[in-house]
């Protein structure tokens, strides 16, 4: 779409969003935050991608061009996943995508290697369980991102940026122990506390 990256950007870092949950990475194409318009603020808005990776292309010669690598710096500072690519004679235009470059088989790799490897993200994974310890199948387990259980009770949310969330279960005419809980993700992958059915009173 015209100006992308302003949309995706202004989009993904909105102070209270959830689509660094769901998105799992940025491909801006010029005009990345780097304090253009408000120099103050741009590592705190960038911090709110929360560790989703970037691939970020420009032109030297576009009216963003001291912009673009400040943006960069803020990642790398941040320690996000960020790749830079600058496009010669590209200019600033939303067909960008269209014209051939020698970077868009690189990009091309890089988003098959994004898929496969959730770079950048972690998983939580868990389980639901009935008051005899026999897992239950297509309970939903969600916080943002969401998973249903198996057959074995078991599920995995992928893709998820480092940060402080509440997991609950639903499963209409079923209620949990715990109803939610709160987990932190760092560095690593997530085994979460286990629900338990209550089973109905009477």
């Amino acid at each position: 779409m015209r100006r992308g990256t302003l949309l995706t950007k202004r989009i993904g870092r909105r102070r209270r969003s959830c689509v660094p949950d769901i998105w799992l990475a940025f491909l801006p194409h010029s005009h990345i935050d780097g304090g253009r318009f408000t120099p103050n603020g741009a590592r705190g808005r960038l911090a709110r991608t929360r560790g989703s990776a970037s691939f970020v292309t420009y032109d030297s010669d576009d009216d963003s061009r001291n912009e673009n690598p400040k943006g960069v710096a803020i990642l790398r500072e941040l320690e996000f996943p960020v790749m830079e690519r600058e496009i010669v004679g590209l200019e600033h235009t939303d067909l960008w995508i269209e014209k051939d470059s020698p970077a868009r088989p690189e990009m091309r790799d890089w988003i098959a290697n994004l898929l496969r490897t959730r770079l950048g993200t972690r998983a939580v994974r868990g389980s639901a369980v009935d008051s005899d310890g026999r897992g239950i199948a297509g309970i939903r387990v969600r916080r943002g991102h969401w998973s249903i259980t198996g057959a074995d009770g078991h599920y995995m949310i992928r893709s998820l940026v480092p940060g402080r969330r509440i997991l609950a279960p639903a499963k209409p005419g079923l209620t949990f122990v715990p109803a939610e809980q709160e987990i932190a993700i760092a560095t690593e992958d997530v085994n979460a506390e286990g629900f338990t059915e209550q089973p109905a009173i009477g």
